[in-house]
């Protein structure tokens, strides 16, 4: 009992007994092993995030973490932070600079919908082709549907290939027809791409091209069987813009995620207004505005006649971009003559019409166009070698190569120009023209889009780290 009196040491006041304080030495640490830290309570770990010196920090990390739970629910990849979104845009590489600088992008963004409009018979169709033969460049496939009862094969074929068998024409006789083939066109596509149990499916593997040519090309079933019953047309014009609208608005959810692109094409009618100011309208009105991420206005300027060729000089307003500046213009001559086309594989030979856009001259027009003034246009020109136009409508640049003696044609000088990568890259960051990822075929769209999304996250991370 003393011995355990004697290891009680009372405090102070009496009442609560305490051990007395060991005198056995500590053991010192081991040689060249720190001491252990003392490990901070939740409490201390929640105020040193929320400080003021760690907060941004703290607060990036939060909304990080929630997106991309988000992401993983859902199963969606494009959901993120809003710095990464910039990053998960995936296109069509642009032919040529100057529709780079149209649109404000190296490529023509793909999950879009984008309307041509323009008065009848300049073009608008051929615009449409050519978009489907860049598709084909990446082994993509369309359909066009055919809203007015006008398909010129042989205008399209010119232009996208006499062989190339890439392009289903769907023959449409009313706005509610060419709903439904649409909506029908994209389920087959999808299913080719997903497979099921008994196939297996192709990927997103290849870019998809939908067109709707016109979209008010003919009426509502509704009012094509009320004219058949009644002998006349009644005022639907604003019910059937409506339903476009509203389709237009509930079909875009579809493209998410998948490399398809839909364009609409709409005719555009001039008339002056009642204080006799020229004006123009569409047909349906602003039926597919606020869906649209590119609106192309195109007009005629000029015809081409010659010995050999024909063809029509355009300008294409850029009126709406959703991705870049709008109310930007370029020229471009589409010509079109009689060529001899050679099958690929069986190397039968055809004369055939060849229509061409000429995107290469276009480029050289711009760059030296009477608006083209200032700063940037200077040191644009600078940039393709001292790029200068000269009377005759031809074209030199000395450090190119090519001296005021020996100019050359705007489509020539607008192709040395383009498939040279450096003075590409110079004219990017003169413009800001935004660095899109461009398509690439035999890769699924969503690996495509899922390797942006981990790269950006690996660089963000690392930032972190540092």
């Amino acid at each position: 009992m003393d011995d355990e009196l004697n290891e009680i040491a009372w405090t102070s006041d009496g009442d609560t007994p305490t051990k007395p304080k060991s005198t056995k030495k500590k053991t010192p640490a081991a040689a060249g092993k720190p001491a252990r830290k003392k490990k901070k309570t939740k409490k201390q770990l929640r105020d040193e995030a929320v400080s003021l010196e760690n907060l941004h920090r703290t607060t990036s990390g939060l909304i990080r973490r929630i997106a991309r739970n988000k992401a993983a629910k859902t199963g969606r990849v494009r959901i993120g932070l809003l710095q990464e979104m910039s990053d998960y845009m995936i296109g069509i590489k642009c032919p040529t600079f100057a529709l780079e600088w149209l649109t404000g992008n190296n490529a023509i963004p793909l999950e879009t919908v984008i309307q041509l409009y323009g008065p009848r018979g300049i073009g608008k169709s051929g615009l449409a082709f050519e978009l489907m033969r860049l598709f084909r460049k990446d082994r993509g496939i369309g359909h066009y549907f055919e809203h007015e009862s006008k398909f010129n094969a042989v205008w399209a074929k010119s232009i996208i290939g006499v062989f190339d068998e890439c392009m289903a024409v769907i023959p449409c006789y009313s706005i509610n027809e060419w709903e439904q083939e649409l909506q029908l066109a994209v389920r087959d596509v999808k299913a080719m791409m997903t497979g099921n149990s008994k196939e297996l499916g192709y990927g997103r593997t290849f870019p998809w091209l939908g067109v709707v040519d016109s979209i008010m090309g003919k009426p509502f079933q509704e009012t094509i069987d009320k004219v058949k019953e009644q002998g006349f047309a009644g005022r639907n014009h604003p019910i059937e813009a409506m339903s476009i609208t509203t389709f237009v608005k509930a079909f875009a959810g579809e493209l998410a995620e998948w490399p398809f692109m839909l364009v609409c094409v709409n005719h555009l009618k001039e008339k002056k207004s009642e204080t006799g100011i020229p004006e123009k309208t569409r047909s349906g009105g602003q039926t597919i505005d606020f869906q649209g991420a590119y609106e192309f206005e195109v007009q005629r300027i000029g015809r081409i006649r010659q010995a050999d060729i024909d063809g029509n000089k355009l300008m294409i307003k850029c009126m709406k971009n959703s991705f870049g500046i709008d109310d930007r213009r370029i020229n471009v001559n589409v010509i079109w003559y009689d060529d001899e086309w050679e099958h690929p594989e069986t190397g039968n030979k055809i004369m055939h019409q060849r229509t061409i856009w000429d995107w290469h001259g276009a480029t050289a027009i711009l760059l030296c166009n009477d608006r083209a003034k200032g700063q940037s246009w200077t040191d644009a020109r600078k940039a393709c070698g001292g790029l200068t136009k000269v009377n005759e409508g031809k074209y030199y640049a000395p450090k190119l190569g090519i001296p005021r003696t020996q100019a050359i044609g705007p489509s020539k000088m607008g192709s040395k120009i383009s498939k040279n990568p450096k003075i590409l890259e110079q004219l990017r960051d003169i413009f800001s023209i935004n660095r899109m990822k461009i398509f690439t075929p035999a890769v699924d769209y969503v690996d495509q889009l899922k390797k942006m999304k981990e790269d950006f996250i690996e660089t963000q991370e690392r930032r972190d780290d540092e």
